[in-house]
C-alpha cells in the first residue's frame, strides 16, 4: 500500500507542476503585484516537484506532510480564484481571478487533490521520520 500511496502522491504533484510549467507563460500580463502570475506559476510548479522528489526519495511523515502541504494550497488557490475575485493581495500577490474551468485547470485540480488526499493519508500511515543521534549514540 505504501508504493501506491508513494506513487499517488508523486504522479498528482507531477502533473500539478507539469500543468502550472505549461501555462505559466500565459499569466505573465497578471502584474499588478509584487510578484507576476507567471512567477507564482513558476513557484508552485518548482514546489510541486520539489515536493514530489521529497516524497520519492525519501519517504516519511515529515515528506507526505509537506507534499500536502504544496498540494492543498493548489486545491484551495485553484477554487478560490475560480469563485472569488479579490483583486491583488496585500500588493504582492497579483489579482488572479479567473471565472472558467478549462481543461488544464481541471488536470491541474485532479492532480493536486489526488495528492493532497494520498499525501495526508501517507503522512497517518507512513513509519515516523528517523530523528538523528549524535554519533556514538543508538536510539532507543
Amino acid at each position: 500500500m505504501g508504493f501506491v500511496i508513494r506513487l499517488l502522491v508523486v504522479a498528482g504533484l507531477a502533473i500539478d507542476g507539469y500543468v502550472h510549467l505549461h501555462l505559466a507563460k500565459d499569466f505573465h500580463y497578471n502584474n499588478n503585484g509584487l510578484v507576476t502570475g507567471e512567477q507564482l506559476f513558476w513557484l508552485e510548479a518548482a514546489a510541486a516537484a520539489l515536493a514530489a522528489l521529497l516524497v520519492l526519495l525519501r519517504p516519511g511523515r515529515g515528506s507526505y506532510f509537506v507534499a500536502f502541504l504544496v498540494a492543498a494550497a493548489g486545491v484551495a488557490a485553484v477554487l478560490f480564484y475560480r469563485y472569488v475575485d479579490p483583486g491583488p493581495i496585500l500588493g504582492v500577490i497579483p489579482g488572479m481571478y479567473e471565472p472558467i474551468w478549462s481543461t488544464e485547470k481541471v488536470v491541474s485540480l485532479a492532480g493536486e487533490a489526488v495528492a493532497a488526499v494520498a499525501a495526508l493519508v501517507g503522512s497517518l500511515v507512513a513509519v515516523p521520520d528517523r530523528v538523528l543521534e549524535p554519533a556514538g549514540r543508538q536510539a532507543d
